[in-house]
């Protein structure tokens, strides 16, 4: 039930394509192989980039990205496209997490707000983590969720409390300028 990674998964003619963060892809294709079991299944790298259009249309090998139409498109070995900053900077705009928002192994796939970005699907049967899941979600028990903070001045460090009064709200996971 905790977020291990962030991945879009794409069938192709051939299998599926997985895109994931080059910083989690070792970390990811090391756990998949635990599963495979007796399947006949090949799993390598594939060093295509990836590209994020934020705004426009789609087409000639953009996908929609699944989990806010706010945050546009991607397409994979193309030029021409919003660069990775801005990506990530429109992202936390949105409150839409990312893996810097995750850490090792803390944060519930709700408390990540993966039931509201169409990560979860509690009508498609089982799925590893769905246990917990479920319970959380039928109990109403998402005793946290990740949400924007916008700030005066710079960023504050992650793992910095944030206050209401002088009660603990919550501590910023990730952060940048502007």
């Amino acid at each position: 039930g905790r977020v291990l990674f962030d991945l879009f998964i794409l069938g192709t003619a051939d299998g599926c394509l997985l895109d994931v963060p080059a910083a989690g892809r070792t970390a990811l294709m090391q756990r998949l192989k635990i599963y495979t079991l007796r399947a006949q299944v090949e799993i390598g790298a594939d060093n295509r980039s990836v590209a994020a259009k934020l705004h426009g249309h789609g087409g000639d090998g953009w996908l929609a990205d699944p989990r806010l139409p706010a945050l546009g498109f991607r397409a994979y070995g193309v030029a021409g496209a919003d660069g990775l900053d801005a990506y990530d900077a429109h992202r936390l705009a949105l409150g839409v997490p990312g893996p810097g928002d995750w850490g090792d192994d803390k944060l519930y796939a709700l408390e990540a707000d993966l039931d509201h970005l169409n990560a979860i699907d509690f009508h498609k049967g089982c799925f590893i983590g769905q246990e917990t899941a479920s319970r959380m979600k039928r109990r109403g028990q998402v005793k946290s969720r990740t949400l924007p903070v916008t700030f005066d001045g710079p960023a504050p460090a992650p793992g910095s409390e944030v206050r209401a009064g002088e009660h603990r709200a919550g501590e910023i996971l990730s952060g940048r300028e502007g």
